[in-house]
């Protein structure tokens, strides 16, 4: 697809989306973000495979927005990956924009350079860190009807700590997993059911027996259980929660639901959100 059919089908989707809002006032935008990772060979421009997009875009119902993300390993100057990670992310982008059928609009496209490295440092580089991410923003109407999801059960009393189950993290990320869309709804819902209700979001992190907070690579920085709680911060706020009604705290690996984690299951379990209830 070149810029000018490109530009011309982004004005077309913009102004349906735009018809949709106000044919559904009395509807509630939910919005849930999925993030496919495509990785690379070293110092390599074309991936590996684009084998997850593809099944991603068989998997798309309608049309969505994404930000691509380009990285690259520690192994050569900051400038060259600077380079190499914006090289990966545009020839992604186009990708994107050649095979998804018009399903996927790509809203911005980013080098963010060099990642440290999330495996013992070799002469190779890190292969976790050759990689682009591609961010997809999905729009979900909850509609008041019997197909809406049901609001979280918030029976606990203030001060009682909540584990949002099945709302499961993407390992060492802030993302939830895809299969976690349906907690986050319902979260939202009972945040619109009750609106007296102040909550605070914990997050936590698996792996960690010294209680540490672990390492994210999209914000770079040692606050990923922090990060995981922000994550449904932003998203109850995007879709219409005041932030007065709640704050967030990222607890590390110090409160574990699982110990020992002898499984990835239980590692898994350990990736989670918490909800505290303030004042219901």
């Amino acid at each position: 697809m070149n810029i000018k059919a490109y530009m011309s089908e982004l004005i077309k989707t913009t102004a349906a989306l735009l018809f949709l809002s106000l044919m559904t006032t009395n509807h509630v935008a939910g919005q849930i973000f999925d993030t496919v990772s495509i990785y690379f060979a070293f110092n390599a421009e074309t991936p590996l495979s684009y084998a997850p997009l593809d099944s991603t875009f068989e998997s798309l119902k309608y049309k969505e927005r994404a930000a691509v993300l380009g990285y690259a390993d520690f192994v050569g100057t900051g400038e060259y990956n600077a380079v190499l990670s914006k090289k990966r992310a545009t020839e992604v982008a186009k990708y994107v924009l050649r095979n998804s059928g018009g399903k996927l609009q790509v809203t911005s496209i980013k080098g963010n350079g060099e990642l440290p490295a999330s495996t013992v440092e070799g002469e190779d580089g890190d292969s976790l860190s050759r990689r682009v991410d591609v961010i997809i923003k999905r729009e979900v109407l909850i509609i008041d009807d019997p197909l809406e999801p049901e609001a979280l059960d918030i029976d606990v009393d203030e001060g009682e700590s909540l584990v949002l189950e099945g709302l499961t993290f993407i390992p060492g990320r802030h993302y939830p997993q895809p299969e976690s869309r349906p907690v986050l709804l319902s979260l939202l819902a009972a945040m619109q059911e009750n609106p007296n209700l102040e909550i605070e979001i914990q997050g936590h992190i698996c792996c960690t027996p010294d209680g540490s907070d672990g390492y994210d690579p999209d914000t770079r920085d040692n606050h990923l259980s922090a990060n995981r709680a922000h994550f449904v911060y932003e998203y109850l706020i995007d879709n219409g929660i005041e932030a007065s009604r709640m704050r967030f705290i990222g607890k590390g690996g110090a409160e574990p639901k699982v110990f020992p984690e002898n499984s990835e299951a239980d590692k898994q379990a350990n990736r989670r959100v918490e909800i505290v209830i303030l004042k219901s």
